[in-house]
Parts: C-alpha cells; structure tokens; sequence
C-alpha cells in the first residue's frame, strides 16, 4: 500500500503489491526460510536507498518502504505468527512477559 496516495485510493488493488502467498495444503514446512529474502530486502529498504531519482520532481531522494499489511486466513495466521507449531512457545512466552510486563506497570499507577 502506497501511503503516499490519497486515502481514497490507497487501498485500491492497482495501489498494493503482492510480494507472496503460500497456497493450499502443500505450504512450505519451514515459513521463516521461505520469508527470508522478503525480510533482507525489507531492512535494506527500511534502512533507505539513496540516490533513487524521482523522474516527475527531476531529483534524487532516499526510498524507504515498510510493511504495513498482513492478511491471511487463520491457520496461515497461526502460523506466520508461531501460535502453533515447534517455535510456538516462544511466542506465547513473548506475549506472557509484554502482558506482564504491562500489569507491572498498571499496578505501579
């Protein structure tokens, strides 16, 4: 999504990329090492690229980009955010210290 359109047309399919998706039953076992390249290219661009000419202004600008929308159905979901499979304490144990971490805080107020 360009955010740098107008609101009304940002979210238009002609407006977004599709960088991947995982189909159906035959989905990679191992999601980190399919989502690797998009992660590397994503931190150079979140980094910024210099030198990148705008044809329309006529200069050279520094082109960052980020993630800002994730969809997929439930179990792709679960998935991509480790709630199940052999990583998925981890990420319950991530979420166990933030909620913790947020009742220490609300106790200290």
């Amino acid at each position: 999504m360009n955010l740098n359109l107008p609101p009304s047309i940002r979210s238009k399919r002609r407006n977004m990329i599709l960088v991947g998706f995982t189909p159906g039953p035959n989905n990679p076992k191992d999601l980190d090492s399919f989502l690797w390249p998009l992660v590397e290219e994503m931190l150079q661009l979140q980094e910024g690229i210099k030198m990148v000419w705008n044809a329309g202004m006529e200069e050279y600008f520094t082109l960052h980009a980020y993630i800002t929308i994730v969809t997929a159905d439930m179990p792709g979901r679960e998935k991509l955010m480790r709630m199940k499979g052999k990583y998925s304490s981890r990420y319950i144990s991530h979420l166990l210290g933030r909620d913790m971490m947020l009742l220490s805080l609300l106790n200290e107020c």
